[in-house]
């Protein structure tokens, strides 16, 4: 998988999986972006892996916030990112960490630009802890399962 390059994945119909090994601590990230059709990224996902691991909304949420629940203790972590046009939730290994309202943002830009639909998505160059990703299994997607550099671990 190619930082910074852009898949075809449409998030309100099809959920995203990112498959991580990072141990909290390592401050690695998970930087996933979101785009419109047209390509207009507008919209991020942040999670680092600090001690204890935090996550942040980007245009909704302005710094970091530790997960409300404590994170499941395997190291191989299945993360699920779900969005509707009024919220988004994060999973991590089947367990319900946070959803999070649109509404509940103060921020003017986070219901215009998170109601848009996310037709696509890109990895940061920031992102140092996903290793593969895929449309949550069962679903339909034009998304292929890619792997990261030498990884080989099939989700």
């Amino acid at each position: 998988m190619t930082r910074e390059v852009s898949y075809t994945h449409d998030l309100e119909t099809t959920p995203l999986q990112i498959k991580t090994d990072s141990a909290a601590g390592s401050d690695d990230k998970v930087a996933v972006l979101f785009s419109t059709a047209d390509n207009e990224y507008s919209r991020a996902i942040w999670l680092k892996f600090s001690d204890p691991p935090v996550f942040t909304i980007g245009l909704c949420r302005s710094s970091y916030t530790s997960f409300p629940v404590n994170l499941p203790a395997e190291q191989t972590k299945i993360w699920t990112i779900t969005k509707t046009a009024t919220t988004v939730k994060i999973s991590c290994n089947e367990v319900d960490l946070v959803t999070y309202p649109f509404s509940d943002s103060s921020k003017s830009a986070c219901v215009p630009t998170w109601s848009k639909d996310a037709e696509k998505i890109a990895f940061d160059s920031k992102d140092t802890a996903s290793d593969e990703f895929r449309a949550l299994p069962g679903m339909l997607c034009s998304t292929l399962k890619v792997n990261i550099g030498t990884n080989n671990v099939k989700l």
